[in-house]
């Protein structure tokens, strides 16, 4: 059995006492593409600037095509091709220029019949001649693309690729990918688009953003005590990816002005929406319990559970579905939705946590969280019917 490209074990980084990434373990065999998946801050950049050779490892191994990045950067990086945020060219330089210059600092050979080869794949053969300080964000993501597949890494690491295109560089992208794979080499890439994630990956992993650190205690050795808290982030996270599109996908394809046609009360189409976020949601949870039940070993499965998910589940969604409305009108929406849902559904999940957890542990001292859960379901179920027109109206 041949040995994986990519293996990632006990993965750890922290910057200014702050953990980024804790443990992280990934195996992607030759050939493979993977989607990386995270809210803003969860590590995902970092991850990729390791492997890259970038930045160091604060523990952990991590081996590309056999070598330890540790030992052997220099030789990893001749496998390495990287897109980042920052399009990592020289503005002086002309688009032709660029190429052949990082031709050059990779050894390739026939750079130059390379470099004219890529600009024209990538749509940039008649800006070849201009300096790389004139050309538009999409085109220095086009640019970035053909500067990162110039000496045939056998790993292309990409974060947020899609970022700065339009559907023809989206397409382009695409395209690109499919033929890195089909040469069979690995690609592991980052977005925060879900949709684009399923199409053009093999497999999706998820970084959990350290803000749910109250969760859970990461120092107890009681699975029980850990079980509630890992148990809610993934629902959140689960919800917030079906939330992007509830009105995003309608809104594109017009099919959401054909509803507000309609004379129906707009608090009916906000409780229509929410109803299906729940039961997405609920989906999601029936999937996830025996899981985690499986996991942790623990019984998740009691006629209390019941009314916490529902609570939490309610929480969730209502909130959810209003800022889904308020963010579908912008570009960013799959990075502005979480921003705005975090901090709101925060009580709700420490109760939800909290609740859970007293179904496992007993505790004399807990406060009545199902009762400030209902609470907080009925202010945020109030104000979003109210708010919902004027939002969904612009």
């Amino acid at each position: 059995m041949n040995a994986p490209y990519l293996e990632i074990k006990g993965l750890k980084k922290t910057y200014n006492l702050k953990p980024i990434l804790r443990g992280i373990d990934v195996v992607l065999d030759q050939g493979e593409c993977m989607a990386l998946l995270g809210a803003n801050g969860a590590g995902k950049t970092t991850l990729l600037r390791i492997l890259a050779c970038l930045t160091k490892p604060g523990a952990g191994t991590v081996r590309i095509g056999g070598l330890d990045i540790g030992r052997e950067a220099q030789h990893v990086r001749l496998r390495v091709g990287f897109v980042g945020h920052q399009p990592n060219l020289y503005d002086e330089l002309t688009v032709f220029e660029n190429l052949l210059f990082f031709g050059r600092m990779y050894s390739v050979k026939q750079a130059r019949e390379r470099a004219v080869a890529l600009l024209k794949q990538v749509g940039l053969s008649r800006h070849a001649g201009e300096r790389v300080g004139t050309l538009s964000r999409g085109q220095l993501q086009r640019l970035s693309l053909a500067r990162a597949l110039l000496h045939s890494p056998p790993l292309l690491l990409l974060d947020e690729p899609d970022a700065g295109l339009d559907d023809e560089g989206i397409e382009l992208l695409e395209e690109l990918m499919g033929e890195h794979r089909e040469q069979g080499d690995t690609t592991l890439f980052t977005t925060h688009n879900f949709e684009r994630a399923v199409k053009f990956s093999d497999r999706i992993c998820m970084l959990v953003l350290v803000i749910f650190n109250f969760a859970f205690d990461l120092r107890v050795d009681n699975k029980a005590a850990i079980a509630p808290g890992a148990l809610w982030v993934a629902f959140v996270f689960a919800s917030l990816l079906g939330l992007g599109r509830t009105i995003a996908s309608e809104q594109e394809k017009g099919s959401m002005d054909r509803l507000m046609l309609c004379p129906v009360d707009r608090k009916a189409i906000y409780l229509a929406k929410l109803l299906g976020n729940m039961l997405f949601i609920g989906v999601v949870e029936i999937v996830a319990l025996p899981i985690f039940a499986a996991l942790f070993n623990v019984p998740l499965f009691t006629g209390e559970l019941l009314p916490i998910v529902l609570l939490g589940t309610l929480g969730v969604a209502t909130i959810g579905t209003l800022f889904s409305a308020i963010a579908a009108a912008t570009q960013a929406r799959e990075l502005l939705l979480p921003i705005l849902v975090f901090p709101l559904i925060v009580p709700v999940v420490i109760g939800a946590v909290r609740a859970t957890g007293t179904l496992m542990i007993s505790s004399i001292n807990e406060p009545p969280w199902l009762g400030l859960m209902a609470a907080f379901d009925v202010i945020f179920l109030s104000v979003s019917m109210l708010m919902f027109e004027y939002v969904i109206e612009e």
